[in-house]
């Protein structure tokens, strides 16, 4: 099971994140929560990470007995989050988080799946960003567009970041080595629509890709090693 949250930082109320800041923060946590020091990025860092906590206590099995500060979100050397929950260490599973305009997404799965996700406000970029992201196919992709080109553009953008996450790779990776299809098959009866994915210098395992419209957002996520687990929305 993939459970996926879409949640804006309103959703959360002072006191909430007083007291993971406080009480809810294990010590390694706690240890990355001080080095940050703009106000700003202190506060994405929190509601992200109340996020992942609170859909982590309500789905996965066996944690709903478990503590805030019991459970950990840590870094892969590569900076890829896991879970780690006491007593038990790093947890078999998959996740991923995304902030941006006061919201987060985050996805988790029960199992050890290799997935990303991304999200972003859907904006106009200027045409440097397309010759410095895109390949030649997809600028060809934009530019065939008029009214939908910001649209468009963050969504092919946000569906790069999501596949580089679910490699653990970032922007390690020259972006112009993948390429984005918008997919021909009917929307998925969630509201997700799956994109296609190209390749010819990067062995990616059988990507499923996905995205969906939210007010001014643009979801995505990307599922490694052909997989199509169920998808749950949750409200952590």
């Amino acid at each position: 099971m993939l459970y996926i949250a879409f949640t804006p930082f309103s959703a959360f109320d002072p006191d909430s994140l007083l007291d993971l800041e406080h009480r809810g923060l294990g010590q390694q946590e706690q240890d990355e929560y001080a080095r940050l020091r703009v106000p700003k990025r202190k506060g994405e860092w929190l509601a992200s990470r109340l996020t992942v906590k609170r859909l982590a206590l309500t789905c996965m099995p066996g944690l709903a007995a478990q503590g805030l500060a019991d459970v950990q979100i840590l870094k892969e050397p590569t900076g890829a989050p896991y879970l780690h929950v006491t007593g038990r260490g790093k947890l078999r599973s998959g996740l991923s988080l995304s902030h941006s305009h006061e919201h987060v997404l985050a996805a988790l799965s029960s199992e050890p799946l290799r997935i990303g996700v991304d999200l972003e406000w859907i904006e106009p970029r200027p045409a440097e960003f397309l010759t410095d992201y895109f390949n030649e196919g997809e600028i060809a992709q934009v530019k065939g567009t008029i009214e939908q080109r910001a649209l468009l553009t963050t969504l092919l953008w946000s569906a790069k970041e999501a596949v580089l996450k679910a490699l653990s790779e970032g922007l390690r990776i020259d972006t112009r080595k993948l390429e984005v299809r918008l997919a021909t098959v009917p929307p998925h009866a969630d509201g997700w629509n799956e994109l296609a994915l190209y390749s010819s210098d990067l062995k990616i395992p059988s990507p499923r890709l996905f995205w969906c419209r939210e007010g001014e957002f643009i979801l995505t996520y990307c599922v490694l090693d052909g997989c199509d687990p169920q998808l749950l929305w949750v409200t952590p």
